[in-house]
């Protein structure tokens, strides 16, 4: 039973985006909203994974019912170790951040990328612009695949 006393305190409540799901608060603060933390790196390499931290990004961003802040770190201290960031590509996909995600500036056409499923392979063509570049790859298997370049689990070699 929530006392009078409860109702007149005012706080701030600190929980994982997964705890959130259903609630709603007045004020939203999205912490952390670089690639390699959200998404977080080792969802990059799988599709599923990928898909479920950008549902979870979503239910983030409809929590708020008056102010909703998002923020990421050009550089962060992580592990004990300075590193650059980039902002999360689901900025970019929900058109928060302006221009293209730029976390895979070195993938073009001739260089080698490994795939979880598929393997190694070959970059032999790119085309398209925004977020309809595709990316296709010539995997040293025999197969030729096409991707959308911005959710590709493609890791440069």
């Amino acid at each position: 039973v929530e006392s009078e006393l409860d109702r007149e305190l005012e706080g701030v409540n600190l929980m994982t985006v997964h705890l959130a799901k259903g609630l709603e608060y007045q004020v939203v603060y999205l912490t952390g909203l670089e690639d390699g933390l959200f998404p977080f790196k080792i969802s990059k390499s799988n599709p599923q994974e990928l898909e479920e931290e950008r549902r979870l990004f979503y239910v983030g961003i409809t929590r708020a019912k008056d102010m909703l802040t998002l923020s990421y770190a050009k550089r962060r201290l992580l592990f004990g170790s300075a590193n650059t960031a980039e902002p999360s590509r689901f900025l970019f996909e929900a058109g928060l951040v302006k221009g293209e995600w730029k976390a895979k500036p070195s993938l073009q056409r001739g260089c080698r990328v490994k795939h979880p499923l598929f393997g190694e392979g070959r970059v032999v063509a790119l085309s398209g612009a925004g977020e309809a570049v595709k990316v296709t790859v010539h995997f040293t298997a025999g197969s030729t695949r096409k991707f959308l370049m911005h959710v590709a689990p493609l890791e440069v070699l």
